[in-house]
């Protein structure tokens, strides 16, 4: 089955005219809400692919939908809620060469069924960087979460951090049979930078740094 490719800014859909030769339709999405439209109409095998911009707001990646930001793309999100939440699938759900930045609140938070991140850069200021709870499998891979410059902190006992202050959590696993996790990096949080509770599986390559809690 070939997906059918949704783009802001880029490439909608591909379609072949009778003599043989591409015909190429285009979607322009302007601005951050209609990033989320687009997204709230993607179906499982879509992928969704980003130009260079920085979108406000918070999103949904639906379940077995591809959200690709090419490496240059940033979500900033907005208010309290995570700035993405990613919906598994019965396929994978994808999220790829995609920066993840907030100021006040979660940055990426996961559920249910089979989730990929790939090549993501998540900054946070408080609370978490990523957290999942209950997926069937999830990969995580080139994965880097960062916290502010906690330095003057090291003092301070984890215990004693309150998430409306700072990170207190890099990234948060929990109930996942199948997690991978392979070149994730964490540094600057003051609480826990990896809890992984209830799973099974490997993290084979990365690294803590400037943070108090392991």
């Amino acid at each position: 089955m070939n997906a059918r490719f949704i783009s802001v800014y880029f490439l909608l859909a591909s379609t072949l005219c009778g003599c043989g030769d591409e015909s190429v339709q285009q979607m322009g999405v302007s601005d951050s809400e209609s990033l989320a439209a687009v997204l709230a109409s993607a179906s499982p095998g879509d992928v969704v692919r980003l130009t260079e911009a920085r979108y406000s707001g918070n999103f949904t990646v639906p379940a077995g939908v591809t959200l690709d930001g090419g490496g240059t793309a940033v979500l900033v999100g907005t208010e309290g809620a995570p700035v993405l939440t990613v919906l598994g699938g019965d396929t994978a759900t994808q999220v790829r060469g995609l920066g993840v930045e907030h100021t006040t609140g979660l940055g990426v938070l996961m559920r249910g069924g089979q989730i990929v991140l790939d090549d993501v850069e998540v900054s946070v200021e408080i609370v978490g960087g990523i957290l999942a709870d209950g997926a069937e499998s999830l990969t995580l891979s080139g994965v880097t979460v960062a916290g502010p410059d906690i330095e003057p902190l090291i003092p301070v006992v984890p215990g004693n951090i309150d998430p409306n202050n700072f990170v207190v959590v890099g990234v948060g696993v929990s109930g996942v049979p199948s997690l991978t996790m392979t070149d994730v990096d964490v540094s600057g949080v003051a609480g826990f930078s990896v809890v992984l509770y209830d799973v099974e599986g490997t993290w084979t390559t990365g690294s803590i740094q400037g943070s108090i809690g392991y």
